[in-house]
């Protein structure tokens, strides 16, 4: 078991029948010097991997207190409040570090389907390489193949990277002084991090590239629990990629959507509660204009709005603009759906694992919302697997997705919308 009872069963593949398949998860870490990711994809081992051999959530303490710096940019505070920040790191470390994940590790892909589909996943601020791991393990089990980027510009709670030999620690780094909320001077790193980030999608595509061929560099992980080189040669000629998709929440979001429109070889983009203020028009504008399959999950009552230049300062009108560019030329490739009383932090592992007491102000249930997203992403996974044109596409997911309301009409969700009207 867990840390906390339902853990389990809360990672295994519980969707109706026939949309999910009973197989067991593997998960490998693999760092190139300059990208880091977690490789989850199926495995053919039985049953659920022993606790003791189980990979924890984080895998220091490291990002446990990360996260409390996250929250309260430690160095600038008093003494009293850093001694404060103490007690959330030990709770952090309690709640995160102590609990194990219901996967495999290192194990071969399975044998038992043809080549695997990719995804690649980018975090939100704070987040890093495990913090989706109920949606990458789901995305696992159905068949595909999830490398969950921990990105190295900044925005993760904590990360690594290699200087010589030696492994050289990055907390999450605040943002500098600006007068204005939100204004230039913020506006200015955020696209400087957001630019980073699609380097760091792009080349992790790469190195899943040379690993399907059988040219992967060496491991820098090699010599640690949880790595993807012993058996690199099990996806020699596995993966498929075909439908590259990227998927993203907040800022990971407004990653996906900037990666799709740069980078040709991802067919579908999902974007979950995107935060969209370091992306400008005009990449907004470019998945329309390569008829990009995009399917857009949000908590109904995230609008974040910020102060700067911009007359368009907030997150719903830069998403009516995507959906009007998508409307004027490919309206059968976009949609989207609000989930009511979603939270922004729900789409994340963090209220599955904390416990009962601090869930019950939630409006939904943390285990309800994560399958609601799985189930919108598998449908748009699904509608979108073959070539097809938008019209035929975009129906096809509605067809998915109204199938999914009859089979669970106790689902909260507050409306769809598409681009046909």
């Amino acid at each position: 078991m867990l840390l906390y009872p339902g853990m389990d069963r809360a990672h295994c593949p519980l969707t109706p029948e026939g949309t999910f398949s009973e197989r067991s998860v593997a998960v490998a870490d693999y760092d190139a010097h300059d990208v880091l990711f977690r490789l989850y994809y199926p495995t053919d081992m039985t049953g659920i991997a022993r606790f003791t051999s189980r990979p924890r959530w984080i895998s220091s303490q490291d990002y446990a207190r990360g996260y409390v710096h996250f929250l309260h940019n430690i160095p600038s505070l008093s003494f009293f409040n850093q001694l404060l920040c103490w007690f959330q790191h030990l709770f952090m470390y309690c709640v995160f570090y102590l609990a194990r994940l219901p996967v495999h590790v290192n194990k071969a892909p399975t044998n038992e389907i043809g080549k695997l589909p990719v995804v690649v996943f980018s975090h939100g601020l704070s987040g890093m390489r495990t913090t989706y791991s109920f949606l990458c393990h789901r995305l696992a089990a159905a068949g595909y193949v999830v490398a969950a980027v921990e990105h190295r510009d900044g925005s993760a709670s904590h990360t690594y990277a290699w200087e010589n030999d030696s492994q050289r620690s990055f907390p999450y780094v605040h943002m500098p002084y600006d007068p204005v909320p939100n204004g230039p001077v913020i506006l200015k790193k955020r696209r400087e991090q957001v630019t980073f980030r699609v380097g760091e999608m792009s080349k992790v595509l790469d190195l899943l590239e040379s690993l399907d061929q059988g040219t992967l560099r060496e491991n820098r992980l090699g010599g640690q629990q949880i790595h993807l080189n012993s058996n690199a040669s099990d996806f020699i000629g596995r993966l498929n990629f075909d439908n590259v998709t990227a998927i993203g929440h907040s800022f990971g979001a407004a990653t996906v959507i900037k990666v799709c429109g740069e980078d040709k070889r991802f067919a579908r983009c999902v974007a979950l509660d995107p935060w969209l203020y370091a992306v400008p028009e005009d990449d907004l504008g470019r998945l329309p204009a390569r008829a990009m399959p995009h399917l857009n999950i949000s908590g109904a009552s995230w609008n974040p709005v910020w102060r700067n230049e911009d007359p368009k300062g907030n997150n719903e009108a830069r998403m009516e603009f995507l959906q009007q560019s998508y409307k004027a030329s490919c309206p059968g490739a976009f949609a989207r759906v609000d989930v009511a009383g979603m939270r922004h932090e729900q789409f994340s592992d963090f209220f599955v694992f904390v416990p009962h007491i601090l869930r019950k102000k939630l409006k939904i249930c943390p285990f309800e919302a994560l399958n609601i997203t799985m189930q919108a992403i598998q449908s748009f996974l699904k509608a979108t697997s073959k070539s097809c044109e938008s019209q035929q596409m975009c129906k096809q997911f509605l067809g998915e997705m109204d199938k999914f309301q009859d089979d669970a009409s106790k689902v909260s969700i507050k409306h769809f919308s598409h681009g046909i009207e």
